[in-house]
């Protein structure tokens, strides 16, 4: 017999996107505590994964689904990467969600790490934290446009903040040059 069985939790058809939707009919934001609960369940599963090398590398809310319990279950691992190899190489077709490439992905790093999830993760707890929490973080159309969106929010990296940024394949003198907010 050459069939394989693949066994999912239940998750009662919830995930953290529409989540807002199932309570009474209209999005409602999540409280400080949910968010807490979730965002330490998701770190968990996220660590869970890197301990043993694999980058989920599709970390968003419709990836995230939730239990009658309360439980965040991490889903999907169609885009997973298990990284045999320390200079194992990732290209922006491998990412799930374009809106969440972290700046070092798009600025041409290629080099499969840790920093690919752990960017998604922060997108995922701004956007709990949110009240449009469906809404991507940044946006944009393309890499640039989705770089100066990220720029223009963080500002533009410099040497003392990430020393080897003007060393990636895609770095441009000619960056428009953001502040960095505080906030």
């Amino acid at each position: 017999n050459n069939s394989i069985y693949v066994i999912f939790d239940y998750a009662y058809n919830r995930d953290l996107a529409t989540h807002g939707l199932l309570y009474g009919g209209t999005e409602k934001q999540l409280t400080n505590e949910k968010i807490q609960t979730y965002l330490y369940q998701l770190l968990s599963a996220v660590s869970f994964c890197h301990d043993r090398l694999v980058y989920h590398c599709a970390i968003e809310l419709k990836h995230l689904l939730i239990t009658r319990a309360g439980q965040l279950k991490l889903s999907n691992f169609e885009y997973a990467k298990h990284a045999v190899l320390p200079t194992m190489r990732i290209n922006i077709s491998d990412v799930s969600c374009f809106s969440q490439s972290p700046p070092e992905l798009l600025l041409g790093d290629r080099i499969l790490n840790s920093s690919l999830d752990m960017w998604s993760v922060g997108c995922v707890f701004a956007q709990l934290c949110s009240s449009t929490q469906i809404q991507p973080l940044f946006h944009g159309n393309h890499q640039i446009e989705l770089l100066f969106c990220i720029f223009s929010m963080m500002g533009t990296p410099t040497n003392d903040i990430w020393p080897l940024f003007h060393k990636l394949s895609y770095f441009n003198v000619d960056f428009p040059r953001w502040p960095r907010r505080n906030d």
